[in-house]
């Protein structure tokens, strides 16, 4: 099985516009594939379908000739059961030969009692919503436990070469998930590289991690 031709539901999105450069530097031929009324710019040359996102149908034409899909849309449809199976059930009416479903941060047969640092992290992504616990525009930082514990985390741009790697070794990586770490990183370490980039101070706020699970368990 060789895999040429494929498609990327969410081709506009801050993943999808580079997992769409990543496979057009690996050389496969990529369709985008968008919403029926949706005004995406797309910064790359390549075909672009539209499709009813919720319509098996419409994404059984929208799929036609590809070997491989690859959803790159919202975090959200990873912990959204089914939210995802429209794409899953048109990929195997239009006889596509791999599906990779948008489950980049998250083991989702496992979603039950981790913890943060055993999870990986879209570090930009993350870093710019205060995931990290950092709000650059208060210049606040809340810093859980020590602020030493070490974090697994890789950029968009990483995970878009991987994307592309794992579908040139379709035997090697199918039906499984593959672990994938750009770098180690703690909060504390992030605080210093931050402060030092803006020339000022954060106010730190210290919390522990077993204050918050008691919090959350609450609602």
């Amino acid at each position: 099985m060789t895999i040429k031709t494929v498609a990327v539901v969410g081709a506009s999105g801050l993943l999808g516009a580079r997992v769409v450069s990543a496979l057009q530097t690996a050389n496969f031929d990529v369709t985008a594939v968008t919403r029926q009324k949706s005004n995406a710019v797309f910064p790359f040359d390549a075909v672009v379908r539209r499709a009813d996102l919720s319509s098996v149908e419409s994404l059984s034409a929208a799929f036609a000739g590809q070997d491989a899909v690859v959803s790159a849309v919202s975090i959200v449809a990873a912990v959204v059961p089914g939210a995802q199976n429209p794409m899953i059930d048109a990929a195997l009416a239009a006889g596509v030969k791999r599906f990779i479903p948008s489950e980049y941060d998250l083991n989702t047969r496992n979603l039950q009692g981790e913890i943060l640092g055993d999870w990986l992290l879209l570090f930009d992504w993350s870093l710019t919503r205060g995931i990290y616990g950092f709000s650059f525009k208060d210049k606040t930082a809340t810093i859980f436990d020590s602020g030493n514990q070490k974090v697994s985390t890789t950029s968009l741009a990483f995970l878009a070469k991987i994307v592309a790697a794992v579908l040139q070794h379709e035997e090697k990586t199918a039906n499984q998930y593959i672990d994938v770490i750009e770098s180690t990183v703690t909060q504390n370490q992030l605080l210093e590289i931050i402060e030092a980039e803006m020339g000022s101070k954060f106010t730190v706020r210290h919390i522990s991690t077993n204050e918050v699970t008691r919090e959350s368990g609450k609602g």
